[in-house]
């Protein structure tokens, strides 16, 4: 059985989508059934990419943000490398890696300049994409709710002022479905509402509820 390290890190201030898109990978692997997949996480200020050396796995994968991206992670990289790991990054260009994945149907020139002058295999495009299964798409129904997602931490502090927009221009009666992230901050709902809000916390499927949203945001 293959062992696989997934690599990442989050925190209010980066959000959480690497750590969602490991989980996502984690499970996809271990659904094969012959790969034994697991997270190493931190946040972001407690990171030390030497701890990469304690890695017993025959792969790494490195789904960390770009602030992460140093010289000390590169030695480290090649350190499992000569040691017989193999490492595949996600999303960003890193000298030591044996391949790398960009989950996107786009992808920068810059990117693909330096993937070849290196020699790096690179896959991405639309079958690339690491996302949850999809579901069929619902006709949208007459006061189908409006689903606000504003990130796994809020990064931009939309839950300070968006609210008031919302509640001062969308009509009376509106019902919106407002997902606060695990790292986010309440959001700072009016005193006096014309709106029906909603809030949801610990989500662990977005899908149902977009499902059944007739916008968002």
């Amino acid at each position: 059985m293959k062992k696989v390290a997934i690599v990442t890190a989050s925190d209010a201030t980066v959000g959480i989508g690497h750590l969602r898109r490991a989980q996502r990978l984690q499970v996809a692997m271990q659904s094969r059934g012959d790969i034994q997949a697991t997270i190493a996480t931190s946040n972001i200020g407690n990171f030390d990419a030497s701890y990469l050396r304690s890695l017993a796995s025959d792969v790494a994968v490195i789904d960390l943000p770009p602030c992460l991206h140093t010289t000390s992670l590169e030695r480290e990289l090649r350190i499992l490398r000569n040691a017989g790991t193999k490492v595949v990054g996600i999303d960003e260009f890193l000298r030591e890696m044996d391949l790398l994945v960009v989950p996107s149907f786009h992808v920068n020139s810059d990117h693909l300049d330096s993937a070849r002058h290196s020699g790096l295999s690179m896959r991405w495009g639309w079958d690339r994409l690491i996302i949850d299964r999809r579901m069929a798409i619902a006709p949208r129904s007459l006061g189908a709710p409006v689903l606000v997602l504003t990130g796994g931490s809020d990064v931009a502090g939309l839950g300070k002022h968006l609210p008031a927009i919302l509640e001062s221009r969308l009509p009376s009666g509106t019902v919106v479905e407002w997902i606060t992230g695990p790292l986010a901050a309440p959001p700072t709902f009016p005193t006096t509402q014309r709106l029906r809000w909603i809030e949801h916390r610990h989500v662990s499927d977005l899908r149902p509820l977009m499902h059944s949203a007739g916008y968002a945001l």
